[in-house]
C-alpha cells in the first residue's frame, strides 16, 4: 500500500475532514460545505462537505455517502479519499461526474456515535413523518433492556442474555431484524428514526434533488461498517432481483453482491436511503447500494451501542477517551492496520467497479 493511501484513515472527524479537503483541493475539486448546527467536540464547527468532480450537467453520478452513521464515517472518509486520488491519476469518463457527501452525519462523527445529536438514526429518518410511523412491536418489549438507567457489569449481561434468549425463541435472522428495521416512539432509545426530517436527512434530499435535471443513470454507494465478518465487505443491492437489469449490475458488482428481495433474507427497511433515492429520483437509473465492512461480532457492536446510548443521556458532553467510547471505535472503527488494509482494497473496488459499471 502506498504511502499517500496509508494516510487516507484518520483519528478525529477534524484530522478526516482537513485529509478531504487538501486532497480535495491538490485536484482542483468543488466543495460545497454545508455547517451542521450541533454542538461540537472541541469548539471546531461541524460540516458536511459535497466534493464534485468532472462535470456539472454530467448523465452519470457516481454519489457516494460516508458518515450516515456517524463514526462510520472514520471509514467512508478513507474510501473517499483514496476515491480522490484514484480520480487524480486517471481520466474521468466523459459525461460523467462523481459526487461525494462526507461525513453526512457529522455530529456523529465527531462523537464517536452513530446517530445524531437528537438521537436519530439517519438511515431510518426518510420517511413521510405526516403518516403514520412504523411500528416495531417486538422492540417494544427489549427496549427497557436495552435502555437501561445505568449501565455496568449487570445491565451488560442482562442485554447479552436477552438478546440470547430472544434468538432461542424466534431465531437469528428475527433477532436482528427486529433491531435493524428501526423504532419511532421511543427518541432515547435504540434505532430512533426520529419524528420529523433530520438535518442530515434534508440535506442529502437536497443534493439528489440537484441530480434531477440533468442526471440519467446514479448509482449511489453509502459506505457503513458494524455487520458482517470482520474485515469482510457486503454489498446490498437496492435492485430487486428479479428487475430486468439486475443481471447486469450482478456481473460489474461481482459474485459478493446481495440483491434486494425475499429470496435473499434482505427486505427494504423503513426510512432507509436506498428508499429515498429511488423518491427523489423516479425518473433515473439508480442503482443504491450499501457498502459494508464487518467489524465485531454482532452482539458485541449492539453492547456498544447500548453502552453509548446510556452514557449520552447521562452526560451530553462524555469524555471521548473513556471506555465507552473506546469500545465504540473498537465496533466500528477498530485500530488495526490489516482491518484497515482490507476497507482500503476491497473498497476501492468497489468503487471501481461501480464507476465502470455506470460508464458501461
Amino acid at each position: 500500500m502506498t504511502p499517500a493511501l496509508d494516510g487516507s484513515f484518520a483519528s478525529s472527524y477534524r484530522a478526516a475532514r482537513k485529509r478531504l479537503l487538501d486532497v480535495a483541493s491538490a485536484g482542483h475539486a468543488v466543495v460545497d460545505a454545508h455547517q451542521h448546527p450541533g454542538p461540537s467536540v472541541d469548539n471546531h464547527s461541524l460540516y458536511t462537505d459535497v466534493v464534485r468532480v468532472g462535470v456539472q450537467n454530467a448523465r452519470r453520478i457516481l454519489l457516494i455517502i460516508s458518515g450516515t452513521h456517524g463514526i462510520e464515517g472514520f471509514a467512508g472518509s478513507a474510501l473517499q479519499i483514496a476515491c480522490l486520488q484514484d480520480l487524480q491519476k486517471a481520466r474521468m469518463p466523459d459525461d460523467t461526474a462523481v459526487i461525494l457527501v462526507h461525513a453526512l452525519n457529522p455530529y456523529g462523527f465527531a462523537w464517536f456515535r452513530r446517530v445524531d445529536d437528537e438521537n436519530v438514526d439517519v438511515n431510518r429518518n426518510f420517511i413521510e413523518h405526516d403518516a403514520e410511523h412504523p411500528e416495531n412491536p417486538d422492540y417494544e418489549a427489549l427496549h427497557t433492556l436495552l435502555c437501561p438507567a445505568d449501565w455496568n457489569e449487570t445491565t451488560r449481561r442482562r442485554v447479552e442474555q436477552a438478546i440470547i434468549d430472544y434468538q432461542a425463541r424466534c431465531g437469528r435472522t428475527a433477532a436482528e431484524t427486529v433491531l435493524t428495521r428501526g423504532q419511532y416512539r421511543h427518541a432515547n432509545g435504540l434505532f430512533f428514526g426520529g419524528r420529523a426530517p433530520s438535518w442530515s436527512s434534508r440535506l442529502l434530499q437536497s443534493v439528489l434533488a440537484g441530480l434531477t435535471e440533468s442526471a440519467e443513470r446514479v448509482t449511489l454507494l453509502d459506505i457503513h461498517t458494524g455487520l458482517g465478518p470482520y474485515g469482510a465487505c457486503q454489498l446490498i443491492c437496492g435492485v430487486d432481483r428479479g428487475a430486468p437489469r439486475a443481471a447486469a449490475i450482478h456481473r460489474w458488482l461481482g459474485d459478493g453482491a446481495i440483491f434486494f428481495g425475499p429470496a435473499t433474507g434482505f427486505e427494504r427497511l423503513p426510512g432507509a436511503i436506498d428508499s429515498a433515492s429511488e423518491h427523489m429520483l423516479p425518473d433515473t437509473e439508480l442503482t443504491p447500494i450499501t457498502v459494508e465492512f464487518g467489524t465485531l461480532p454482532a452482539l458485541e457492536v449492539l453492547q456498544a451501542l447500548c453502552a453509548d446510548n446510556w452514557l449520552h443521556s447521562a452526560s451530553s458532553r462524555p469524555d471521548l477517551n473513556c471506555a465507552i467510547k473506546q469500545d465504540m471505535r473498537r465496533a466500528f472503527y477498530p485500530d488495526d492496520a490489516d482491518w484497515r488494509d482490507l476497507v482500503l482494497v476491497r473498497g476501492r473496488q468497489v468503487i471501481a467497479r461501480a464507476l465502470n459499471g455506470l460508464c458501461a
